[in-house]
């Protein structure tokens, strides 16, 4: 057998081997929870006889040292000490046993001593009825009526006061703990005796009408800046706005059938205040499109078919054009004065037209005046162009050089450096 140190609940067990020597007495025992340490008087466990040696009170799971030595009987203070033995001491609870069975039921006790009264609860939520001086809700008048009938200023959840006004005014609130509000009641319909609620006890201010699927048909909007009602239609899917009141007009969103007028007519208001269609049709009306002024005030402001003008004048964006204008002889060609009015000249308009688009240019009564350079009758550079003075005309002037006759005519002067035969001018002659 060997020695051994061996675990246990809180302890640990010391068990030495028996040597069969006639001298040895007993053991002595040395314990701490410090590894290495030395064997002394101040930790010391045991000192007697029998080879076993139990050391209790130790802490769970922390590990115990111990070192132990043979006594002789031959001398008690020579002893070799042994080597350090060490063992962890296990927890001393052990495992948690069976439910016991259920003991049974103990006798009852004597009756315990009537307690003291308690303090008195709060009252319960209660009805409250006063007069105002106008028909308007007062906070005051109704906690003034709570305070007068219960003597407290003490309000309760569930507290509803009823105002009245001259008899045609009435309006109630209840208490909801921390202001006075309207009373949000459900109120199931059979329980109304049917006709028994008239539109006068009724308040509309907010009306909202639905159809049995629970879609919005009517809504009565309540008072503020819109202050009207609307009527929509659900569609399948959405709501859509079929008429809005509001500032006192009526407005459509939707468009409106009249099945008994005739279409593609103006509506006019009749005297019955009924929409009639009118015998003015929607093309006549169309006609109308971008006048912006009264249209008799327009006509009214037109000269008559036969008139006279005076003054006129022609700029880049005023003309006259085909225009008879009265004082002036017919068919005479116009032009601005000096002072810039259209009058008309001495000049048929039959000459203009002698020049205009005329293959031979034929004028009549032309008197060419001469500039500063003179006058010139150009060609191109191939094309010869015959200046031809027929009757008793002829070409006159004062400076010297000037042609005064032509070829064919009496009292032609030859100047063969400006002027030729009337064969034809050169391209660019020049008279001066």
């Amino acid at each position: 057998m060997t020695t051994t140190l061996t675990a246990g609940p809180a302890s640990v067990i010391l068990t030495v081997d028996d040597p069969a020597r006639d001298d040895l007495v007993g053991l002595k025992v040395w314990g701490s929870t410090t590894t290495g340490f030395t064997p002394g008087a101040g930790n010391l466990l045991y000192s007697g006889p029998g080879l076993t040696y139990t050391k209790n009170g130790l802490t769970a799971s922390v590990p115990y040292y111990i070192r132990w030595a043979y006594i002789s009987e031959i001398d008690p203070d020579d002893y070799d000490i042994q080597t350090e033995l060490t063992a962890t001491p296990t927890d001393p609870t052990g495992p948690q046993g069976p439910q016991g069975n259920p003991g049974y039921n103990g006798n009852d006790g004597a009756t315990g001593a009537t307690g003291a009264t308690g303090a008195t609860g709060n009252r319960g939520a209660g009805n409250f009825y006063t007069t105002v001086g106008s028909a308007a809700w007062s906070d005051t008048a109704a906690n003034d009526r709570v305070l007068a009938v219960t003597g407290s200023s003490t309000k309760f959840v569930g507290d509803a006061c009823t105002e009245t006004y001259a008899s045609s005014w009435v309006y109630t609130k209840v208490w909801n703990g921390s202001a006075w509000v309207n009373i949000g009641t459900v109120i199931d319909g059979s329980l109304l005796v049917t006709g028994s609620v008239t539109a006068a006890k009724l308040n509309t201010q907010g009306l909202d009408i639905k159809d049995a699927a629970g879609h919005q048909i009517v809504l009565v909007e309540t008072a503020g800046a819109s202050n009207g009602a609307s009527l929509y239609h659900w569609n399948g899917t959405s709501l859509d706005v079929i008429l809005k009141t509001s500032d006192g007009k009526a407005r459509f969103f939707a468009p409106v059938t009249l099945e008994y007028e005739t279409t593609s007519c103006a509506l006019y208001l009749n005297a019955a205040g009924e929409i009639k269609s009118s015998i003015i049709t929607q093309a006549e009306l169309e006609k109308l499109d971008g006048v912006a002024e009264n249209v008799q005030s327009q006509i009214n402001g037109k000269s008559s078919t036969g008139h006279t003008h005076s003054g006129v004048y022609a700029n880049a964006t005023h003309s006259h054009d085909e225009s008879e204008i009265g004082g002036m002889g017919a068919d005479l060609i116009c032009a601005s004065n000096a002072g810039g009015a259209l009058m008309a000249t001495a000049v048929p308009r039959s000459w203009l037209w002698n020049i205009y688009g005329s293959t031979n240019a034929d004028v009549c009564g032309l008197t060419l005046n001469e500039l500063t350079a003179g006058f010139t009758i150009a060609g191109g550079s191939t094309t010869a162009y015959t200046l031809t003075v027929s009757g008793t005309a002829s070409i006159s002037g004062t400076n010297t050089g000037d042609q005064t006759s032509v070829s064919g005519q009496a009292g032609y002067v030859a100047n063969a450096a400006t002027f030729t035969t009337s064969g034809g001018a050169a391209p660019g002659t020049t008279f001066n």
